[in-house]
């Protein structure tokens, strides 16, 4: 384990920019990770688009319980985000732990952003992040106390669905119709290749990281213009069909699971 240095709130209670949590109530200790982790991330709603970084630790803790002071604030060109440090718990759960917590930008406008990720209200870290429809890109020149576990997103459009279907032996024929019945119905339009964050896309190859290797499954990403009930029939059908002998695991842009 990476040593964690303790240090007292009261140092760094001086925020360098405004939090969208509380303020650190004075004299509380904090450890401050040397190796933070951040994946960025696009939380999906019918309406609308959230533009997220998750962050977590790359180093184990000894208690299931502990939690991350972070902040953030976003204005018309940049974005900044702030690691206090990983809150230990006043009752530890005792066990292996990876804190994690989502901060959370909204539906951002299309641009390039000045991008600052602050560790400890020492480390400053200045990079780039890029917003257009297609995808999220970020960019720093070096990162100092935290990693990245992707520099680009691509973005996920309401009318995709994607998924995957795991079949019993003998049935590999079912699973394929059943993908070709949604191939009937999507649009004739190449999907771009890239880390989509639920699932990358390498020309025809989908991998949603939940496969298991060795068991029989198939995975499927399209999209698809037609109301999302069509496409529930489909799966509807297949299950009734097949209740045992087909798992349908499926998702859209639209947040919705199948």
């Amino acid at each position: 384990m990476r040593i964690l240095t303790v240090i007292l709130v009261g140092l760094v209670a001086g925020a360098i920019f405004s939090c969208t949590k509380d303020n650190l109530n004075p004299g509380r200790i904090i450890r401050i990770d040397d190796d933070f982790n951040l994946t960025i991330w696009e939380g999906l709603n019918p309406d609308t688009r959230d533009i997220q970084v998750l962050v977590t630790t790359n180093t184990p803790l000894d208690c299931e319980n502990y939690t991350i002071d972070l902040g953030s604030v976003v204005n018309s060109n940049a974005i900044k985000i702030r690691l206090n440090g990983v809150i230990p718990p006043e009752n530890c759960i005792v066990g292996e732990g990876h804190p994690r917590d989502t901060i959370s930008f909204g539906n951002l406008p299309n641009r390039v952003y000045n991008f600052e990720v602050l560790i400890g209200g020492e480390i400053s870290n200045i990079g780039s992040f890029e917003i257009s429809d297609e995808k999220i890109e970020t960019t720093f020149s070096q990162t100092n106390g935290f990693s990245l576990s992707n520099e680009s997103l691509n973005r996920i459009v309401p009318e995709l669905y994607w998924g995957k279907v795991t079949y019993t032996p003998g049935n590999e024929v079912a699973a394929n119709n059943l993908i070709d019945s949604l191939a009937n119905i999507a649009v004739n339009e190449t999907i771009l290749s890239g880390n989509y964050g639920r699932f990358v896309l390498t020309g025809s190859t989908v991998s949603i990281p939940s496969d298991t290797t060795g068991t029989n499954v198939t995975s499927f990403v399209f999209k698809i213009e037609e109301p999302e009930s069509k496409v529930l029939d489909i799966f509807n059908q297949f299950k009734q069909d097949y209740p045992d002998d087909l798992i349908i695991e499926a998702w859209n842009g639209k947040g919705s699971a199948f």
